[in-house]
């Protein structure tokens, strides 16, 4: 069964986060959107989605290197917003014998909440 992938939209992530979207600028990423997020002078993290692929993707770089990479499909909803001082993305999964949710909470420390249980 086809579902949506039901995202804000990019005045959204600038009126609720303070942050703009941006293309990603690799080959075949035309439908893929954006977010980077400075943690320090050599970490950040990086938080993009594709609605027409229907997944996200949640990156942490320290020192040049990847040290978290977390990909979903599935994708049928994202939604953003503050929690203290911090900016969170939770994402919600569906198929047909999957749901999931990806929280992912961003400020003085990098919270992960990651759950898949067969429906």
């Amino acid at each position: 069964m086809y579902r949506d992938f039901v995202v804000p939209d990019e005045d959204e992530f600038m009126q609720e986060l303070g942050i703009e979207l941006m293309a990603a600028d690799s080959a075949g990423s035309e439908t893929v959107r954006l977010v980077r997020l400075d943690l320090g002078s050599d970490d950040h993290v990086v938080f993009s989605f594709d609605v027409m692929g229907m997944s996200v993707r949640f990156r942490r770089v320290t020192r040049g290197t990847v040290v978290t990479d977390i990909f979903r499909e599935a994708a049928t909803r994202l939604s953003i917003g503050w929690v203290g001082e911090s900016r969170r993305f939770v994402t919600e999964f569906n198929t047909d014998s999957l749901a999931g949710r990806l929280e992912i909470t961003v400020g003085e420390s990098v919270d992960i909440l990651d759950q898949m249980l067969f429906v």
